[in-house]
């Protein structure tokens, strides 16, 4: 279970961190070669915080792979077992 909290806590800093660069730019732009800014700094948070906040906390809660086939061999041990159990007229 550690190791799939790690893994998720790693998918997650890497999708936060590959779509810093288009906030990073425009300020880097700015006080390198005084080129104006379109947003302000807190409207640029806002937009961080509205749009890619749900999507970066979803990655945290996927599910492992076992859990998988456990769910599809009990349901296909579900199905073998209640054929069995039918009444059958003939």
């Amino acid at each position: 279970m550690g190791r799939l909290v790690f893994d998720n806590l790693k998918k997650s800093i890497a999708y936060t961190l590959t779509h810093l660069l288009p906030e990073i730019v425009p300020v880097l732009l700015f006080l390198a070669i005084s080129m104006p800014v379109g947003l302000g700094s807190v409207l640029i948070l806002s937009i961080d915080l509205g749009t890619e906040l749900g999507p970066a906390i979803s990655l945290s809660f996927v599910l492992p792979r076992f859990f998988f086939f456990f769910f599809f061999l009990a349901m296909f041990l579900l199905l073998i077992l209640s054929k069995g159990s039918r009444v059958r007229y003939s």
